[in-house]
């Protein structure tokens, strides 16, 4: 199943939680497939830790996207260190939204690193 006409997709503030593995599967299984998104913003859904990893981990393989929001939501560090690693491998994405409180200071300062170097004109967004 190939997805042929949408490019954006706004989940904003649904509230989504990580109920169960599934969630996370789901958004991955929309990397991996999907040929058409560039934009997804997933900010202020309550994402654990579980889902937070399997959206890296499909970031490492998906090259359409651009544009990823994945502020406010509950993530921590080592999903942080996920998402570096997925960087190294994609590098179609070129603006990554995240919070600093979420992921810890020194990640974000490495993440922030790798989007300027990929877009040196362009801020970062992220949350404090």
């Amino acid at each position: 199943m190939e997805n042929r006409t949408l490019t954006d997709l706004d989940l904003t503030g649904n509230g989504i939680g990580d109920r169960g593995p599934l969630v996370g599967d789901i958004f991955a299984k929309v990397l991996w497939v999907n040929t058409k998104l560039r934009r997804l913003n997933l900010k202020g859904n309550r994402l654990g830790p579980t889902s937070g990893r399997k959206l890296a981990d499909a970031l490492k393989r998906n090259n359409s996207l651009i544009e990823l929001n994945i502020c406010d939501n509950r993530f921590d560090g080592e999903v942080g260190a996920e998402y570096l690693e997925a960087l190294s491998k994609n590098t179609v994405l070129m603006v990554l939204q995240l919070d600093v409180k979420e992921i810890g200071e020194d990640v974000h300062k490495l993440i922030v690193q790798e989007m300027k170097r990929r877009q040196p004109n362009q801020e970062m967004s992220h949350s404090r």
